[in-house]
């Protein structure tokens, strides 16, 4: 039989993302295995992690420092800003390295499923950034039923706020349903400059009435 605290670790495993129960089994069994190689130096950098990093408070990135290193960048610029999901999104645009600008990190997508709503984003920063400079907006988010909800929000109660920003989304090249932090550098940077600007509510709002629906 499994002890409670074995059942505990697993259960919590099982948790993360792409994870499932015989997954986190796995884990759970090499963690103990190999304790002195791998168990005990994963939590020595658990708990660094956990002293050392913080939400950054001008776009949301972990960071050791306040504002996180990619704010306090000089070379950046400043008229240009990036919307996306997560740290992971950032991480695969600064490989591709061709996007020179800042980044406004959501937190997070709008998602019925996972009982994400708006007010659960990093809405009210982003209008605080709008509101200083921006002239250019780029919203790469997930090609997803979750990302197409998020963009119709931005679209219909955010960007009307400020209309003197231009604002784009990726070129519908990127595969539906795809995640933006595992497209390879070419299919990313095809639809990063092949981008384009956003005159109208997206096609896709039936996902944000959709959204609005199942709320209610």
């Amino acid at each position: 039989m499994v002890g409670e605290k074995l059942y505990g670790l697993i259960q919590l495993l099982s948790k993360f993302p792409g994870l499932g129960p015989r997954s986190a089994r796995r884990i759970a069994l090499y963690l103990l295995a190999h304790r002195a190689k791998v168990l005990k130096p994963l939590m020595e950098y658990l708990d660094e992690v956990d002293l050392r990093y913080r939400y950054c408070s001008v776009c949301h990135y972990l960071d050791e420092e306040d504002p996180c290193g990619l704010c306090r960048s000089k070379t950046r610029d400043s008229a240009m800003l990036c919307i996306v999901a997560c740290m992971g999104d950032v991480w695969a645009l600064e490989r591709a390295a061709f996007f020179k600008g800042y980044y406004h990190l959501l937190g997070g997508l709008i998602s019925l499923t996972h009982g994400k709503n708006p007010e659960d984003l990093n809405i009210s920063t982003l209008k605080t950034r709008l509101s200083k400079g921006v002239l250019e907006v780029v919203v790469a988010l997930d090609s997803t039923i979750d990302g197409q909800s998020t963009l119709h929000y931005l679209t219909q109660e955010i960007f009307p706020l400020y209309p003197h920003i231009k604002v784009s989304s990726l070129a519908r090249g990127l595969p539906m349903g795809g995640e933006l932090e595992s497209l390879d550098q070419a299919t990313l940077m095809s639809a990063f400059w092949g981008r384009r600007e956003i005159t109208s509510l997206p096609f896709s709002s039936n996902a944000w009435h959709s959204f609005e629906k199942g709320k209610s």
